[in-house]
């Protein structure tokens, strides 16, 4: 959680670099904290644990790459002493705080209470009592003094100590000595798990849903907690299931099981009351199930296309579900896994973390061909998306090799004119261009599109893709004039509906077409109203819209309207750079027609 706080605040903080898929976001963070323009500054790490020492994504330690400039503080807290000697730069800066005294835990205790059913209720010498056999704990006592609030006036001190008393005594409960799942671990605070199993005995009988809630929040990261998927622990239709979540969620609020996060939109579980709930939920038998709800919860709210659009809901759910990568689930729940595997990867593709992507689909790939067999559908979809984040990679021999085997498989189990057969052909085709096997791409290419116009039809945008990888062959290998008549059909076919998803596409390189032939303005009265439009419908830092402005900047060079090119090429750049990274091609075009145009 620590390294997706980093990487939020990089974002927040536009630093350059943040896209970077080698990028230690904590590093970049802590950088530029330690220069002086970043001014005066404090942050905060709560509750730290032993795993600040250590990284999933860089060997150096995390606590080494924490900001140490004066100019800042740095206030973290924690229940290990090695923990707070590695944070602290000095002895004195340690900060041992002390057990409550009694005075202490009673002045929390009235301070729960104050302005309540209780306040006038209560006797003080029970309720010293409570807190000494709280321990003086603050979160037993906040725990404890919430759920008699929530019950009163039926509950007092006195009956919740006779409760307290008996806990461990129950057969079922966590702290017996015959069995219970913590009454052993000497790290967990008893008087907390007391609490927390008198609360939740209580909501399980009278407000069920309320530990349902519970249940499911438990499994989320306890920090940070969205809304999103949150509906899924009742059954109720979508309108009852909203309104019902806000009143439960309240309710746990109340009963000190939750609390809202820093950022207000959010929620944060302690990891003690965690603890007491994966606990509770294993020992009952009910924890694989509550799995399986967050697993399905978790896939349906992760966006389908992880876009600019939604990468904000990407960003809000991976740091919950990333320990999801390696459970390999069972087959009951292969299905929503790969969903989710194949979504979180081409999230980590489109925010230029390819390998990890790769990774991703390859792992899902493995266990979908182990369950499922090699030429199942699903199974087949998985190798689809392999070969797809390998060619962004330009690992072109491995896509190659995984799109001719799909081709095989489709032939054999479809058929040759099957859509998703000539689809898969299309692509290996595709493959061999980014190889520059230029005849045998054009050889696939046309085939493809012969037996698309046959079952599909000319105008089918199957057919039409096909035909757009041809024309953009044709460029490469110096057959400019077929491929600006291709591109040419293309933009004619799309002039009359604009609702085609490719209609901008093929008006950009049908201008670039243009470009090759000197033909300036042509290409001119093209992108203008594709910028337009792009940025309309699809905003300003699109990829396609970059690509189109940059195009245009290109446009008004080779018209010798400098001042109008360097103004866009010198907006697009950075955007570019964030959005696609600084060595993607449409990057290095751009930078380097900034560059020519300085120099003249």
């Amino acid at each position: 959680m620590v390294e997706h706080s980093f990487r939020c605040l990089a974002d927040t903080l536009q630093l350059p670099g943040r896209y970077n898929p080698k990028a230690n976001h904590l590093g970049l963070v802590s950088d530029w904290l330690n220069k002086e323009e970043a001014g005066p500054w404090v942050m905060v790490l709560d509750n730290v644990e032993d795993d600040v020492f250590s990284s999933k994504d860089d060997d150096t330690r995390l606590a080494e790459l924490l900001p140490s400039r004066r100019n800042g503080c740095l206030i973290s807290t924690t229940r290990s002493q090695a923990v707070a000697e590695g944070l602290s730069v000095l002895p004195k800066a340690i900060y041992d705080v002390e057990e409550m005294s009694d005075a202490q835990a009673m002045r929390l205790f009235r301070g729960k209470i104050n302005r309540t059913q209780l306040e006038d209720s209560y006797d003080a010498n029970e309720a010293r009592k409570l807190v000494r056999t709280l321990n003086h704990c603050p979160l037993a006592i906040s725990i404890a003094s919430a759920f008699m609030i929530h019950c009163a006036p039926d509950m007092t001190t006195e009956s919740y100590l006779d409760q307290f008393s008996t806990v461990d005594q129950k057969k079922d409960s966590l702290l017996n000595k015959e069995g219970g799942h913590l009454a052993l671990d000497e790290s967990i605070s008893a008087p907390v798990v007391a609490a927390w199993e008198i609360t939740i005995r209580r909501m399980e009988q009278r407000q069920p849903s309320v530990a349902r809630l519970l249940s499911l929040m438990s499994l989320f990261n306890p920090q940070e907690i969205p809304t999103l998927g949150l509906q899924r622990y009742t059954f109720e239709a979508d309108w009852k299931a909203n309104r019902k979540l806000s009143n439960d969620l309240n309710t746990l609020r109340a009963l000190a099981l939750v609390s809202d996060s820093a950022s207000g939109d959010t929620y944060q579980m302690h990891p003690l009351i965690q603890t007491c709930t994966h606990a509770w939920l294993t020992q009952s038998g009910k924890m694989e199930y509550w799995k399986r709800r967050f697993l399905s919860a978790m896939t349906a709210q992760f966006p389908s296309l992880p876009g600019a659009g939604n990468r904000s809901t990407c960003q809000a759910i991976l740091p919950h579900v990333e320990h999801l990568f390696d459970e390999e689930p069972g087959s009951d729940s292969l299905s929503d896994w790969v969903v989710l595997l194949r979504r979180c990867a081409l999230y980590f593709s489109d925010t230029q973390r390819g390998e990890t992507a790769i990774e991703l689909s390859k792992k899902a790939l493995a266990r979908a061909e182990a369950v499922w067999g090699r030429e199942d559908v699903k199974t087949q979809s998985l190798i689809d998306h392999t070969a797809l984040f390998l060619g962004r990679e330009c690992r072109f021999q491995e896509e190659e090799a995984l799109l001719a085997e799909l081709v095989e498989i489709r032939t054999r189990t479809l058929g040759e004119e099957h859509t998703n057969t000539l689809t898969s052909m299309d692509l290996l085709a595709d493959s061999y261009c980014k190889q520059e096997r230029f005849k045998e791409a054009e050889d696939l290419f046309l085939s493809v599109i012969e037996k698309q116009k046959r079952t599909l039809g000319e105008d089918h945008h199957s057919t039409l893709t096909t035909m757009r990888r041809l024309a953009g062959l044709y460029r490469k290998n110096d057959k400019k004039e077929e491929g600006l008549k291709l591109f040419t059909l293309l933009e004619e076919v799309n002039r009359d509906s604009e609702k085609d998803s490719q209609y901008d596409t093929d008006a950009v390189n049908l201008a670039i077409a243009h470009m090759d032939f000197q033909q300036y303005t042509e290409a001119e009265e093209l992108l203008k109203p594709a910028v337009e439009r792009l940025t309309r419908t699809r905003g300003h830092d699109d990829r396609l819209t970059l690509w189109a402005t940059s195009v245009l900047a290109g446009v008004y060079k080779r018209q010798k309207r400098y001042k109008e090119a360097i103004a866009l090429a010198q907006w697009c750049l950075p955007l570019l750079e964030q959005v696609c990274g600084q060595d993607h091609h449409r990057t290095v075009y751009t930078r380097s027609l900034l560059t020519s145009m300085r120099q003249t």
